[in-house]
């Protein structure tokens, strides 16, 4: 028998590649439970020599097929996705899920693993960031206490050199436990 060619099972030319990011902390669904906290970035095809021209221009002289760049390169956003079309699919609980289309390949992926279109202003981080500078909403005690710089001629405010053996002082009835240990140890030996 001749042997056939085989349909390649990823076509090459035509297949996308995806990175798994966690989700930017500017996505509104950031902080939703239900909404995954990865989400999938295509990935730029970029022609070898190109690659390699730009490693030489930031001193990245290896000859290997690893980009050394994408450490030093921030994500794109997923603003370059661009869906040819959207469709919504009911699942069995009827909620409505929006489809992508990747236009290159017609590849269907619901629009949750990928990153929001609108990205907020302030990062979920900096949000429950306490605020810097005067708070006009403390106690007026607590602020000047905030505020007096440390006052080294209190004696109340300094610590003895041995401000731990001091702390850990037993008291008399300790030590009688202790020395009742130790004989009691002795003993067994």
């Amino acid at each position: 028998m001749p042997h056939r060619k085989k349909k390649p099972f990823i076509e090459k030319k035509k297949a996308v590649s995806f990175h798994l990011v966690h989700r930017s902390q500017r996505d509104p669904l950031a902080a939703d439970e239900s909404a995954p906290q990865r989400v999938l970035l295509p990935t730029q095809k970029i022609d070898n020599e190109e690659r390699r021209a730009e490693q030489r221009k930031y001193g990245v002289f290896f000859d290997d097929d690893y980009d050394y760049l994408q450490h030093l390169k921030e994500p794109s956003g997923p603003s370059e996705l661009i869906p040819s079309s959207t469709f919504s699919a009911h699942n069995r609980r009827e909620e409505k899920e929006e489809t992508l289309v990747i236009p290159s390949t017609g590849i269907k992926l619901p629009s949750s693993v990928f990153a929001s279109e609108f990205e907020e202003d302030v990062g979920l981080l900096n949000k429950a960031a306490p605020v810097s500078g005067p708070r006009l909403d403390f106690d007026p005690d607590i602020v000047a206490a905030l505020d007096d710089d440390f006052d080294f001629d209190d004696p109340d405010n300094l610590l003895e050199d041995d401000f731990i053996l001091q702390a850990n002082k037993a008291t008399g009835e300790e030590e009688g436990m202790d020395i009742q240990y130790v004989w009691f140890v002795s003993k067994q030996r």
